[in-house]
């Protein structure tokens, strides 16, 4: 078989990026028997230890693919993801409060009926009563309109139109 110089080019080029992962998995002390702990101070271990436990968590009620119930009536979706990955971890327990709007939600969180609020987004309004960590998923707000418009909107624009959203999302805050 003869071998072109593109043939061994390849060859050469895909053995190099193996080569390339492995050093990266090895150097980042990466396993595949990873058994999921984090490192953590003996402060933060402490401040941990120091929580009532479990933790209430209030999702977004029907947010999906972010919050959600499934068909079982289960919470589900992204942020449930990560709340079970900390957990996972850290060996933090979480409870899921079910509770029916955003609005109550908030109310909820004002009156510290839960611990946290998952799906949240930052205003000023909410710092009263809030702390807020670094945003895991950043979602962009959009007008929706009918197909029959075609001009681009600004929030300026929707002055005198009937405009629908869900009370206390940020939107509306």
């Amino acid at each position: 078989m003869k071998c072109n110089k593109k043939y061994i080019q390849t060859i050469f080029l895909s053995l190099w990026l193996f080569v390339l992962v492995i050093v990266i998995i090895v150097s980042t002390g990466c396993s595949i028997n990873n058994d999921y702990n984090v490192y953590l101070t003996q402060e933060e271990r402490d401040y941990i230890a120091s929580l009532k436990q479990p933790i209430v968590a209030a999702p977004c009620p029907d947010y999906p693919p972010i919050d959600f119930k499934d068909s079982t009536g289960t919470y589900t979706g992204l942020t449930h993801d990560y709340l079970k990955e900390i957990s996972d971890k850290t060996k933090i327990p979480f409870v899921i409060e079910d509770i029916p709007s955003w609005a109550d939600v908030l109310h909820a969180a004002r009156n510290r009926n839960v611990d946290m609020v998952l799906s949240i987004q930052n205003v000023p309004e909410r710092h009263s009563y809030l702390f807020f960590t670094k945003p895991y998923v950043r979602i962009p707000n959009a007008i929706v309109v009918r197909k029959s418009n075609t001009k681009n909107l600004s929030v300026k624009d929707l002055k005198g139109l009937h405009v629908t959203a869900v009370r206390g999302y940020a939107v509306v805050d």
